[in-house]
Order: C-alpha cells, then sequence, then structure tokens
C-alpha cells in the first residue's frame, strides 16, 4: 500500500520510528510472555494457542512467536536490526526530552542479545536472553525420552506389603485411609510422597 503522511520532509521516517518503537517492544514482550509461561511450567505450544485467541495478542507474537517455539532463528529480520532502529528510537526521545520507558528497555535487551553474539540471528532471538536468565527453554517440542532411562527413574515398588495391616485395622474398627492412585508418577513430584509405580 501507498501511504501519503503529511508534516513536510520526514514525517515518513517518524512514523517508521513509531512503528519500530511498536515492533519492537512487541517482540520482547513475546519473548517475555513465552519465557514467563515455560517457568511457570505451561506447555508453551498451548499457551501460544490461546494467546493467539485472546486480546494479549499481537501481530509480532504471532509472527514471530512460532520462530521461538521451534527454535528456528534462520535471519527473517536480524535481531541487529531492532538494535539500531531501537537505538534511533532511544536518541530521538532523548534529544526531544519524551521519557520512552518501555522502548529504552526492549532497546537494552536487543543490545545485550547483540553483545551474546546473537545479532545476525532472527530477531526473535531475544527469547534467547530470556532463557539464559531462567535456564528454561521456550522451545514447544516435547523432547523424546528414552524408555530404559525413565524407567530406571522411577522410584523402586513398595517393599512391604500392607494388606494385613489394613484388615487388622478394618477388625478392630478402625477406618484407614487408602488412596489408589492411577497415576502415581505425578503423586511423587508433592512433598516427597512416596508411591508405587506398579500395583
Amino acid at each position: 500500500k501507498f501511504y501519503l503522511i503529511k508534516g513536510g520532509c520526514g514525517a515518513g521516517s517518524c512514523v517508521k520510528m513509531v512503528n519500530q518503537l511498536l515492533a519492537g517492544v512487541h517482540i520482547a514482550s513475546a519473548a517475555e510472555a513465552l519465557a514467563f509461561g515455560a517457568r511457570l511450567g505451561l506447555h508453551t505450544r498451548s499457551l501460544f494457542h490461546f494467546i493467539t485467541k485472546s486480546e494479549g495478542t499481537s501481530w509480532m507474537f504471532e509472527n514471530r512467536g512460532p520462530h521461538m517455539l521451534e527454535n528456528d532463528f534462520t535471519p527473517y529480520s536480524a535481531l541487529n536490526i531492532f538494535v539500531k532502529d531501537l537505538g534511533i528510537v532511544s536518541h530521538e526521545c532523548s534529544s526531544r526530552k519524551v521519557p520512552l520507558h518501555v522502548a529504552v528497555a526492549a532497546h537494552q535487551l536487543f543490545l545485550a542479545g547483540s553483545a551474546a553474539g546473537w545479532g545476525g540471528l532472527d530477531d526473535a532471538a531475544i527469547v534467547k536472553f530470556y532463557e539464559s536468565l531462567t535456564g528454561v527453554k521456550v522451545e514447544g517440542k516435547l523432547p523424546i525420552l528414552d524408555k530404559e532411562h525413565v524407567m530406571k527413574s522411577l522410584p523402586p515398588e513398595w517393599p512391604v506389603d500392607l494388606t494385613n495391616d489394613i484388615i487388622k485395622l478394618n477388625e478392630n474398627n478402625a477406618k484407614p485411609l487408602v488412596v489408589l492412585d492411577d497415576d502415581p508418577t505425578g503423586t511423587q513430584t508433592v512433598h516427597d510422597i512416596e508411591v508405587l509405580t506398579e500395583w
């Protein structure tokens, strides 16, 4: 599309600056949101789907989110472009005495990403900054688990048969609590509860 922007020489560049401010902030926010979701233990692909159907979505979230989930940073728009563009925005806001706290914070994130050596990667690689801070990957690919490794990591079977104890309690009119868990592997994460892995 072609737009005629009134305001004299430089008006088009000013519109571009405002656009890049929003674009950069939205990419940084997308990375932050997915990293936050990953840290909360959410399945990031499901989270992405939910957000794209919600009011919190943005074009940048929908466009760059898949790059972050795939851990694919083939450069369609390099991270260093936002170092440059948000640097221009930062300079202009400083010279015109306009406090742009969010844009300047986003600029610092892109600078940090560039300093880490990711400047030539796609701008979605800013998510790597959050991953390095939290130690949690945003990538939405489910890992392929080795069955033998998983079986070895399970706790051993309960060494004692409690059937006789339960019968005695019942004979004494005591009220034993017996819990059968269809998914015992989920229970063991709560306060180190020992559970049967097979029964």
